[in-house]
């Protein structure tokens, strides 16, 4: 299966190793505001 050799990948090795610390910082949850004017949809 496709997700089986996606475990595998080297970028993921790293961030199941980063895991544990970024789950013990409190969450950081911040809210997109858009920067200008003229990007703003109608």
């Amino acid at each position: 299966m496709f997700w089986r050799s996606s475990f595998k990948r080297p970028y993921r090795e790293a961030w199941h190793q980063a895991l544990p610390e970024l789950l013990s910082a409190p969450r950081d949850v911040s809210i997109r505001e858009p920067m200008r004017a003229d990007l703003q949809r109608a």
